[in-house]
């Protein structure tokens, strides 16, 4: 069996590294973007799915909701990453694509603890 394909998108290249690299350490296949618009782009033009996208909050230049619409489209899970709250429409978003809020700072745990399929 192939290990589940992750997308991390985060513009701040240090912590995309760093979330990489855990999620390939503990058995995923991770794909990084810097910006939103590269996430979009892996997201609808993927040969084969993406099962997880761990999305930063503040992802530059599309922003978070059009990542979540793409991820929607392509029934993708998705974690979001942010050190502040979501608003009500993006909180819609995510619970469409079966998703889930992870307040910043984590541990690398608090990470892998999220992924987890419910």
């Amino acid at each position: 069996m192939s290990p589940q394909r992750v997308l991390v998108a985060d513009d701040e290249p240090a912590v995309l590294r760093l979330l990489t690299r855990v999620l390939e350490r503990s058995g995923w296949d991770a794909t990084g973007v810097e910006d939103g618009d590269a996430a979009i782009e892996q997201l609808k033009g993927a040969s084969e799915p993406f099962d997880l996208l761990v999305l930063d909050g503040g992802i530059r230049p599309a922003g978070m909701v059009p990542v979540l619409e793409a991820a929607a489209a392509a029934a993708t899970r998705v974690i979001v990453i942010s050190g502040k709250g979501l608003e009500d429409h993006e909180q819609a978003l995510l619970d469409r694509c079966g998703g889930s809020f992870l307040a910043k700072p984590f541990s690398p745990d608090g990470l892998l603890a999220a992924i987890e399929p419910a």
